[in-house]
């Protein structure tokens, strides 16, 4: 327990809490994956990081707002999402975006006890903090991103992957998702029994295998093998190779 937060309140936008409840985990063994974390920034704005895991993703919101947060030893955290399995009543609150709108912030006080008082939305609820989330943030510093190959895409592209499932694979086959960019800047996205390529927004000019299949170049009638050869060999090398000929064969026409 540290002085520094003790009977204090710190206003933080309600909107990241409730944004990055999405990404806990439940009822998790690691208890601090079930809450969401608090901390100093040092580097943007001395504001206060917002963020939340549960193992598998995780989210770093920042609050440039919020500049009384103390900077502690370890990263605290609120168990504020679920109880009993369920979601609280804090939660179903700040996820109503009719709620969010006339309550826009929240207000946190720690106490002696390892309880922290919430106030949102003309309520108030209790909720237990700890001490040992991890540093989560570091994750981010540690990738390793290439020089060159950054690309912008519509944020649509993104939550359209949820389109991908199909009920008639649920059965059959795992859940899993195959997640990749081109070296030209199309994401790849593949589940069982469905491929979705998305081009970036900014292409600098450059023509593309997906956008001349879109357009409708694939499907000359050209009886020509050398030209016929061109495009699959476009394929190849934009998508690779088993991508690049699935694309190409007739079962890419619709």
């Amino acid at each position: 327990m540290s002085k520094k937060i003790l009977n204090k309140d710190f206003i933080l936008n309600a909107e990241l809490f409730r944004n990055a409840s999405y990404f806990a985990a439940n009822n998790d063994f690691r208890d601090y994956l079930n809450g969401i974390c608090i901390f100093k920034s040092e580097g943007f704005n001395k504001g206060t990081f917002v963020t939340a895991s549960d193992g598998h993703k995780a989210i770093l919101f920042l609050d440039s707002n919020c500049k009384n947060f103390p900077e502690l030893r370890k990263r605290i955290f609120i168990q504020c999402i679920h109880k009993n399995n369920k979601l609280t009543q804090f939660i179903k609150d700040v996820r109503k975006k009719s709620i969010l709108k006339n309550s826009p912030k929240l207000i946190i006080r720690f106490l002696k006890n390892d309880n922290c008082k919430i106030r949102f939305n003309n309520k108030t609820y209790t909720f237990k903090y700890g001490f040992n989330y991890p540093a989560v943030d570091k994750l981010f510093s540690r990738l390793n991103v290439k020089p060159g190959l950054n690309f912008s895409y519509q944020p649509k592209f993104i939550h359209s992957i949820k389109h991908l499932d199909l009920s008639s694979n649920s059965k059959t086959h795992e859940d899993r998702l195959i997640f990749a960019t081109a070296s030209s800047g199309e994401i790849i996205a593949i589940k069982p029994g469905a491929i979705m390529l998305a081009m970036p927004i900014f292409d600098r000019g450059k023509k593309r295998a997906i956008g001349e299949f879109i357009h409708g170049i694939y499907k000359t009638k050209s009886k020509d093998v050398f030209e016929k050869a061109l495009h699959k060999k476009k394929y190849i090398r934009e998508f690779g190779s088993w991508l690049g000929n699935q694309l190409y064969s007739e079962k890419a026409k619709y």
